[in-house]
């Protein structure tokens, strides 16, 4: 072979490479453009939320909505507000949990339950979840910031627990009628306080803490409330009486006041007006609520009370007995 002959084969060779590197270029370039065109057309828009409950937020669809139930006001003739119907969802629990699916995924059960039992409770925790993310104002869908709701049926130290995003409910504890749905109610509103309400500011709170943890924006929306009775976390405003609380166990702290105030607007309507009447205090909590659930509320207590008695508190609001 010449070497004329060996450069031309040479040249054809590099040739038929510099071809094959040119193929594969173009066939990678191609996938990534695909790939990032894909991308881009399934990227979707979440919400911010504070760094506490934002892990939460992201174990849900965010292109996934739940069923609304619609249940329609009726005109309360004394007051004017709207009563939210107070309608079983009825159904067996796993036809409720193909509806409800994202309640159903955080909601555990921990002993011995019947299926009806389970279609029971959970029941009641789609009516009180649905409506109150209905009717409220402002603040993060509980559907997004409720992880896990445990309900337990051996014996527990108290009846119920909350925190930003998790809840546990101890049947033991529990004697009265409907005093699920009320202490739910109770707990269900530590969530909406801690979990669903929370302010944009990055200056934290120095004064309402949680267990001395700057946890709190300087505007967080219940703040106010806290305020109209709390100097801080732990100590009252000087001259604080029973009389200016929703009740005894509310004069725990302002997250406990909160809770106990939430459970008296949603489910004692009425008795929560009658004593706000005779205590500017009281009035302006009860304001605070009418203005956070557009004066919607569940039901109207049963129970009233004489003019003069209006001092009168409950020890708790889970358990007024009509």
């Amino acid at each position: 072979m010449t070497f004329s002959s060996y450069l031309k084969r040479l040249r054809k060779k590099y040739h038929r490479d510099a071809i094959k590197v040119l193929i594969v270029a173009i066939i990678v370039f191609t996938l990534i453009t695909i790939k990032n065109k894909k991308s881009e057309e399934t990227t979707y828009d979440v919400p911010s939320l504070p760094s506490e409950v934002t892990d939460v937020a992201m174990e849900f669809e965010p292109t996934t909505t739940e069923p609304v139930i619609e249940l329609a006001p009726e005109e309360h003739a004394a007051s004017g507000l709207n009563t939210w119907k107070n309608t079983a969802i009825l159904g067996n629990y796993v036809q409720l949990c193909q509806i409800f699916s994202s309640l159903c995924t955080v909601t555990k059960f921990n002993g011995t339950f019947t299926e009806d039992q389970k279609a029971e409770y959970f029941g009641e925790i789609v009516q009180i979840v649905m409506n109150t993310d209905e009717i409220k104002t402002k603040g993060y869908s509980l559907l997004k910031v409720l992880k896990q709701i445990l309900i337990n049926a051996s014996k527990g130290a108290r009846r119920g627990s909350s925190g930003w995003t998790k809840m546990t409910l101890n049947l033991w504890g529990m004697k009265y009628e409907n005093e699920f749905f009320q202490v739910f109610t109770h707990e269900l509103g530590h969530i909406i306080d801690l979990g669903a309400l929370n302010g944009k500011s990055r200056v934290r709170s120095t004064l309402f803490t949680e267990f001395g943890e700057k946890n709190f924006a300087i505007d967080d929306p219940s703040i106010p409330f806290y305020s109209l009775s709390w100097q801080s976390e732990t100590i009252r405003k000087e001259g604080m009486t029973q009389e200016d609380f929703c009740s005894w166990y509310g004069m725990s702290d302002p997250f406990e006041d909160f809770a106990e105030c939430h459970n008296l607007y949603l489910n004692h309507q009425d008795l929560f007006k009658q004593l706000a009447k005779s205590n500017s205090l009281l009035q302006k909590k009860y304001e605070y609520f009418d203005e956070l659930y557009q004066k919607n509320y569940f039901s109207n207590s049963q129970r009233s009370l004489p003019e003069t008695e209006n001092y009168w508190r409950p020890r708790d609001t889970t358990r007024i007995l009509e």
